[in-house]
């Protein structure tokens, strides 16, 4: 066991726990779309989905996850700067 990486059990019960909270958190963007809390916790579920998917080496799904994160941190980012 590389005890740098986690066992495949635990990364893939976390893949599921993270998987069940990105969709979770897409539904309840489509009836808040402006809630910081929910956004933020969208934001994590989606790193932690692309964190997953690089530990199994599975680099394309990763950067998609991840760039699901980018696309909500920008729409929280454009949401901020339209309030100031």
């Amino acid at each position: 066991m590389n005890p740098g990486r986690p066992p495949a059990r635990r990364t893939a019960t976390a893949a599921n726990d993270y998987s069940a909270a990105a969709r979770y958190y897409a539904r309840a963007l489509i009836r808040d779309s402006r809630n910081p809390e929910l956004l933020q916790n969208a934001i994590v579920a989606q790193m932690n989905l692309g964190t997953v998917c690089q530990e199994r080496g599975e680099l394309s799904v990763a950067m998609e996850h991840y760039a699901a994160a980018e696309r909500v941190a920008r729409r929280t980012a454009d949401d901020t700067a339209l309030v100031k």
